[in-house]
This record gives C-alpha cells, sequence and structure tokens, in this order.
C-alpha cells in the first residue's frame, strides 16, 4: 500500500478525508479524521488581587484561546522576585475566560509574589506578569457588636475608608 503525508500549515480546525479507489474506479467508504492544531499560547493572560487579609490573599486569573480554548490556571506564589522561586500551590481546571484563587496559611507582614499560568487545550501557557501583594489586617481590629443602648464601638482602622454606624429600636 501507499502512504500519503501532508502538512497541516495553518491553526484551527482541518477536517481530512480519505479513501481507496482502485483500477477500475470502485472506490472504498470514506474515512473522515478533524485535526485541531492549535501552536498559539493563551493571550491577555492576567492576575489581579481582589481581597487579603492576615493570612490570605484572593485574586482572579484571567486568559482568552481563541484556537483550542482554556483548559487550566496554574497559581504561583513565591517570596522574592526570582524566578526559581516560583511554586505551583494549586492547578485548577478551568475552561473559563477567568478563574479565582484564595492563597491561604499565609504569614501576616509578609509580602508575596504572585502569577498564574494559563494554559490552552494544546498545551500552549502564558505566564502572566508578576504581582506583589502583602499580608495585613485590613478591616477594623478588636470590633465589638453591641445588642444594648448606651454601649460603644471601638474601632481603629488600619487602611482605607470606613463607615461605622449602628441600628437601635429602628434609628440609625
Amino acid at each position: 500500500g501507499r502512504m500519503a503525508m501532508f502538512t497541516i500549515e495553518q491553526d484551527g480546525t482541518s477536517t481530512i478525508t480519505a479513501w481507496v479507489e482502485d483500477d477500475e474506479g470502485n472506490q472504498s467508504e470514506t474515512s473522515t479524521q478533524i485535526i485541531l492544531k492549535d501552536t498559539k499560547a493563551p493571550t491577555a493572560v492576567s492576575l489581579t488581587v481582589t481581597s487579603y487579609d492576615k493570612t490570605s490573599i484572593s485574586v482572579k486569573a484571567s486568559g482568552a484561546d481563541e484556537t483550542s480554548g482554556i483548559i487550566s490556571y496554574a497559581f504561583q506564589i513565591s517570596p522574592t522576585q526570582n524566578e526559581q522561586d516560583f511554586t505551583t500551590i494549586r492547578t485548577e481546571a478551568s475552561m473559563e475566560t477567568s478563574c479565582s484563587y484564595k492563597y491561604t496559611a499565609l504569614n501576616l507582614g509578609t509580602t508575596y509574589y504572585l502569577r498564574v499560568v494559563v494554559t490552552d487545550r494544546a498545551g500552549n501557557g502564558t505566564t502572566s506578569e508578576m504581582i506583589k501583594q502583602t499580608t495585613q489586617d485590613n478591616g477594623l481590629s478588636d470590633t465589638i457588636l453591641s445588642e444594648e443602648i448606651g454601649k460603644y464601638v471601638d474601632y481603629t482602622p488600619v487602611s482605607g475608608n470606613f463607615t461605622a454606624s449602628s441600628t437601635y429600636t429602628g434609628r440609625t
């Protein structure tokens, strides 16, 4: 038998249909195969911090892949900016254009460097720009919720703008 060889040049979906024909012109049944070629890595890959506290940092990653689609997000962390210090903490299987993750069990007052590797279904990956975030108490400390009229709520804002209000017997 003979073998036909050819190269698919462009990314995307290609449909290959084959059959055998003898010298008298009799044709076999056709056989069809769909080939998806994807040599391009995901685009628009980013990582942003959505919230943080004393021991955790929540992030949102995003990415796009027009050819085969996103398959996973690998969330990485490092104590330094050095490439070799990054460790993958969690790989989330997701075909969505965004994915959220919460880094937990972190140390208070410590700066962490974060990034994400977004991978498409063909195995091509793109690493986001590195971002940094320091864990800290970003809310009210020693908050006391009072149920009795005449008691005060003590609070110490660490950073940001806060609104304090209480409602007693229908009045604010």
